[in-house]
């Protein structure tokens, strides 16, 4: 958020935009600490990824172990990206389908789902409607469309709440995840 980062008490400033990609081990590795919830709502997306299947697998091995290829060249600036997503427009229906469903992942909410009040400790705050409605105006772009829905809203509310979710000691113990809540909410909210 302040567009710097530091280490090894320097301070560098980032160009805009700029990416950050970080991997969280199981917590079970030694070393491994949660970040703290505030710092968590800075990051714009939360992607979950497996294992490959065996053929991706066998592709990425092969892929992989050979002679190093040519980087491919540029065909997209993300900053070009980032700048025409600001521009593009979202409806009043759009942004207050994306206010309501981050508003019902609050268990104090009067839209949120039963499964998020048993669950849910803290919901999303703000900072993840203006996450969510950038990312739906992105894709809109990504997909040569000048205005953003409520479908690309929905397609990119799991990966822009689930690290914003604080569940309840009792859901962690049942192994609940945080996309089994935010399932909950896509289903009761109605896209108006």
């Amino acid at each position: 958020q302040e567009l710097t980062v530091s280490a090894g008490g320097r301070t560098y400033d980032l160009e805009r935009p700029f990416l950050v990609i970080a991997t969280q081990n199981p917590i079970e590795q030694e070393g491994t600490y949660p970040l703290p919830e505030a710092q968590l709502d800075r990051f714009l997306f939360a992607l979950t990824i497996g294992y490959p299947d065996e053929k991706d697998e066998e592709r990425i091995a092969a892929e992989t172990s050979g002679p190093e290829k040519k980087p491919p060249s540029v065909t997209y600036d993300c900053s070009d990206l980032v700048g025409l997503a600001r521009h593009v427009p979202a409806p009043p229906h759009v942004v207050r389908f994306a206010v309501k469903l981050v508003r019902s992942t609050r268990p104090e909410s009067d839209s949120a789902p039963g499964r998020v009040k048993e669950n849910v400790r803290w919901g999303a705050g703000p900072r993840a409607a203006q996450h969510l409605l950038l990312a739906a105006k992105a894709q809109a772009v990504l997909d040569g469309r000048f205005a953003a829905t409520r479908a690309d809203v929905k397609r990119i509310f799991k990966p822009v709440c689930r690290h914003r979710l604080v569940l309840r000691f009792n859901a962690v113990a049942e192994g609940i995840q945080p996309d089994e809540v935010l399932d909950a909410v896509l289903e009761t909210i109605p896209e108006e």
